[in-house]
């Protein structure tokens, strides 16, 4: 089984070139080997690493073994970066340049971030990133780095490639689990309560009770990181509304778990959080009605609605905070 941590660092020109080679159409080792200009051996190993990190599948006829690509889609966006895109992969899928690009996938970070989410040194970011610049992969937009908007194949690639190894993670933790959310090196996914999963987090309702917030449900919900940070209380928030359905639910249990959690709630975090998902404008609303303001967003409850699923559950509806529970407090000693 392939090891996560090692993921696609190691892709060299040859091996790219039997991805190219490929991507036409299912070929026989000896035809890959012949196209390539190796021998048979070569691209036998070559073909058996790209076999390990998912791109290629096998089928052996007899005495003689043909080789495709294990997902179409694969073939389809490669066949677009080569021939609509007109890219140069070349020294392009090598750690950690092409870690960079699946990270980039769909969101915009800086180079500190990206070493975080990649594990790779500032000189080897700043390296990369400059290649990548150079060759018109990246774009930048401020201190924020960005995958080219220039190069639509590509961004699907690097989507489907995300996609496919987060599914054989998940297929390392468990058989039953479904991923419900997922991104470059993360992805939220649920699981029978009776399960044991070990290497992912808990998260959304199912984290709740940690917190004096015992939700039943027979799914539980994990949320695994690759880089192996840490959920916090804000992430559960937001998770839950990333993972739940109907979204209704998914949003009140936030703003029950966010009132309960009120005084270690860090607002500009949460907001943060909320934009790199892309549901910065449901985290604003959950404060603002939190505030007894009325969200702009579909799918809140009514103040009174709220205030007796907080009843139920044994959370203080007030909107009463901390700062002010320490002036009241100054006021009636004085």
């Amino acid at each position: 089984m392939m090891n996560t941590n090692d993921r696609c660092n190691s892709i060299n020109n040859r091996q790219l070139a039997i991805l190219e080679t490929l991507s036409t159409q299912s070929k026989a080792i000896g035809q890959i080997a012949e196209d390539v200009g190796i021998s048979n051996g070569q691209a036998s190993q070559l073909v058996m690493r790209l076999h390990d990190l998912g791109f290629l599948s096998k089928e052996r006829n007899g005495n003689s073994v043909t080789v495709s690509f294990s997902d179409r889609l694969f073939a389809e966006y490669l066949r677009g970066v080569i021939l609509r895109d007109r890219i140069d992969l070349r020294n392009t899928l090598k750690h950690p340049c092409f870690d960079i690009l699946l990270v980039l996938g769909d969101r915009e970070l800086d180079r500190k971030m990206i070493g975080l989410e990649v594990k790779a040194s500032p000189h080897q970011v700043r390296s990369c990133t400059r290649e990548l610049e150079e060759k018109g992969f990246l774009g930048r937009h401020d201190d924020k780095i960005t995958l080219s908007r220039s190069l639509p194949f590509l961004a699907s690639f690097l989507k489907s490639y995300s996609s496919y190894l987060n599914f054989r993670k998940l297929r390392e933790l468990t058989r039953k689990g479904v991923i419900v959310w997922q991104r470059a090196n993360e992805f939220i996914f649920f699981a029978p309560s009776d399960e044991r999963i070990e290497n992912a987090q808990l998260t959304g309702v199912s984290a709740m009770s940690r917190y004096g917030i015992d939700i039943v449900s027979e799914r539980v919900y994990y949320h695994c990181f690759e880089n192996g940070r840490q959920l916090r209380i804000e992430d559960i928030a937001v998770d839950t509304i990333l993972a739940a359905n109907p979204r209704p639910r998914a949003i009140l249990y936030a703003l029950l778990f966010l009132r309960k959690m009120k005084e270690d709630v860090d607002s500009e975090y949460l907001i943060s959080t909320g934009r790199e998902v892309g549901e910065e404008r449901i985290v604003r609303d959950l404060l603002a009605f939190l505030r007894g303001k009325k969200p702009k967003s579909e799918g809140f409850p009514s103040q009174e609605e709220f205030s007796q699923t907080c009843a139920v559950y044994g959370v203080n509806p007030s909107i009463q905070n901390s700062s002010q529970k320490k002036t009241s407090s100054t006021n009636s000693s004085k």
